[in-house]
C-alpha cells in the first residue's frame, strides 16, 4: 500500500495557508509599525518635559532645542544631514521640536517610516502640543490619507478622527488624516 498525499489534500492545505497569511500579514504590518510609533512617545514625553520648564524658567519657549536639557534623550543627534538643530535624528525615527511659534506651532512631532532626509517622507506622525499652545496638552497621530496600514495605527491608538489636514513639515507625506488621541 503507497502512502501519500493526493494533490486535493495538498491544494486545500495550501489554501488553508493562504487564507492564514491573507489575515495574519496586515495585522502584522499594524503592530509593527505601532510599535516603532510607540518608540518615539517617551522621547516625545522627555522633549516636551524640557520645553515646559524651559517656558516656566523664561516665559516663553525657546526658539530651538539649544537650550533645553535633553541629556535624557540617548541614541539621538541634532543637525544630522544638514536638517536643523531643531530636528532630532535616532535609530529609526525623528522628533521635530517646534517651539517659540505662533500658538499652532507650538508643538513636538514624531515621526517613522524612511528616513525623510533621503527624499522619503513618512507616511505617520505622533504630535504632542506643549502647554501654551492652541491646543494644551492635546496628542495626535497623523496618518498619509493613501496609507491604510498608517490610518489603522492611528485608530488602533484610540484615535478620534479630526479631518484631514496638510502637514507644513516638507518630510511629512500629506495629506494626512488627523487623529486626537486619549
Amino acid at each position: 500500500m503507497k502512502k501519500g498525499f493526493t494533490l486535493i489534500e495538498l491544494l486545500v492545505v495550501v489554501l488553508i495557508i493562504g487564507i492564514l497569511s491573507a489575515v495574519a500579514l496586515p495585522q502584522y504590518q499594524v503592530a509593527v509599525m505601532k510599535a516603532r510609533l510607540a518608540r518615539t512617545m517617551p522621547a516625545v514625553a522627555t522633549l516636551k518635559t524640557a520645553a515646559e520648564l524651559y517656558y516656566m524658567s523664561n516665559g516663553t519657549y525657546d526658539q530651538s532645542d539649544v537650550s533645553l536639557d535633553i541629556s535624557s534623550i540617548g541614541g539621538c543627534q541634532t543637525n544630522r544631514d544638514g536638517m536643523g538643530a531643531d530636528v532630532f535624528w535616532c535609530d529609526d525615527f525623528f522628533i521635530n521640536y517646534i517651539g517659540g511659534g505662533s500658538l499652532d506651532e507650538n508643538n513636538i512631532m514624531s515621526g517613522v517610516g524612511d528616513n525623510p532626509s533621503h527624499g522619503n517622507p513618512t507616511e505617520l506622525q505622533y504630535v504632542a502640543y506643549l502647554d501654551h499652545s492652541r491646543y494644551p496638552n492635546r496628542r495626535e497621530c497623523w496618518a498619509y490619507k493613501d496609507n491604510k496600514v498608517a490610518n489603522q495605527v492611528c485608530k488602533s491608538m484610540g484615535g478620534i478622527s479630526a479631518g484631514t489636514g496638510s502637514s507644513a513639515v516638507s518630510w511629512t507625506r500629506t495629506p494626512v488624516n488627523m487623529y486626537v488621541l486619549p
